[in-house]
């Protein structure tokens, strides 16, 4: 004998589709949640480099570590200060094995923005310039002034890759 009638058995049917529903919704919101909780993160790297009797210098930044992927947003490059003039022009690029000889050319295909004065702030659109796992920004200065002090600051949002 049934407890329930007709009516009363359809809505219970639908209360568990329901909840079946609902229940897939809040795994959904909880993965979504804990995807979330991984935001970039902002990164500022400064480096600095002395140019050579020829007058280049090099500028490295530290290597992206395993696991992350960094946006360069902001950059900038001259003399220590603001305020010190900073002949030569500066060629930013990504290298997987960073130089360590200034006087080296730079491949053209790793080459992303020069600067063709100092001092030069640039920015960036959010997936325009990647460094990626032990990858590392660099600087090259040329045509500088010998024996000068060059800084570099890099702003990046740090991402954990999945």
């Amino acid at each position: 004998m049934s407890y329930y009638t007709d009516t009363e058995a359809d809505t219970e049917l639908d209360l568990g589709t329901v909840i079946a529903g609902l229940s897939r919704h809040i795994d959904d919101f909880g993965t979504m949640l804990a995807e979330s909780t991984i935001r970039p993160r902002q990164i500022r790297l400064s480096a600095n480099g002395v140019a050579d009797a020829a007058g280049n210098a090099l500028i490295v930044f530290d290597t992206c570590p395993q696991g992350s992927e960094w946006g360069l947003f902001q950059f900038v490059v001259g003399g220590v200060t603001w305020e010190t003039a900073a002949v030569g022009s500066a060629i930013v690029f990504i290298a997987s094995s960073p130089p360590t000889n200034p006087d080296l050319g730079i491949p053209l295909f790793n080459v992303l923005d020069e600067a063709p004065s100092m001092p030069n702030v640039s920015f960036y659109l959010e997936h325009q310039i990647f460094c990626r796992p032990a990858e590392a920004l660099c600087v090259k200065i040329v045509g500088g002034t010998a024996t000068q002090q060059y800084a570099a600051r890099a702003n990046f949002f740090g991402r954990t890759m999945r």
